[in-house]
């Protein structure tokens, strides 16, 4: 939920302070999703499969790394710095709206046999 309003702050910062306030709410979720994935892998697999359930997670988590800058330095130098972190901060919706759409009756807790 941090990330959205920190591309937005950041595609109209017109300041050096807005712009560290946007990386300062940036740098919250960035602390604390990766930690949190893979320990939602990690419990939510079975012992045999721990290793690789967290090899494609990592996997998936270096190709993002590798072709989000790529796509957002197109988007940057093509249509500038508001649609890009405002695409990018619209497309960090729908993991967003996601979640709000879990059935809360899931456990996480329990592991299956």
């Amino acid at each position: 939920m941090f990330s959205i309003p920190a591309f937005l702050i950041m595609g109209i910062s017109k300041s050096i302070l807005q712009l560290y306030f946007s990386l300062f709410l940036y740098a919250i979720p960035s602390a604390t999703v990766i930690p949190s994935l893979t320990t939602l892998a990690s419990n939510n697999s079975s012992d045999n499969q721990k290793g690789t359930v967290l090899g494609i997670l990592r996997s998936l988590g270096a190709l993002a790394r590798s072709l989000g800058p790529i796509l957002s330095s197109f988007l940057f130098w093509k249509f500038g710095t508001f649609t890009c972190y405002f695409i990018g901060g619209m497309c960090l919706s729908y993991p967003l709206w996601l979640i709000f759409k879990l059935d809360r009756r899931v456990n996480f807790t329990e592991k299956e046999e």
